[in-house]
């Protein structure tokens, strides 16, 4: 049985074939296929302006404020790579009232 030589991907073709499972929830997808940077204050910036928070097993996640933060300001909540409404945020992060109400005031 003769083996047959892999062909390497270009370029082009890796970025077609990322994989749909690590986007945008994982930091490697970030890093891999996005150019993200990683900030002073710990979130990660994409190359189209989104600004994104990952925890330390790499997947998207913020205990003190929201995890995503889009170009056009539009602000999403995420625990352990599960997008929540804020109510259920807070629930999942044990966040304290006084917190909670910090946050309320700063992103609506």
């Amino acid at each position: 049985m003769i083996a047959k030589k892999q062909r390497v991907m270009t370029k082009f073709e890796v970025l077609m074939h990322k994989p749909t499972y690590l986007e945008p929830k994982h930091r490697d997808y970030a890093i891999t296929y996005r150019a993200a940077i990683e900030q002073e204050d710990g979130g990660w910036v994409y190359d189209n302006g989104m600004k994104v928070w990952y925890n330390d097993a790499g997947y998207v996640h913020r205990d003190d404020g929201p995890a995503v933060i889009n170009p056009d300001g539009k602000i999403r909540w995420y625990d352990r790579s599960c997008e929540r409404p804020f109510e259920k945020w807070c629930e999942q992060v044990n966040i304290a009232d006084e917190a909670k109400m910090l946050l309320r005031l700063q992103y609506g």
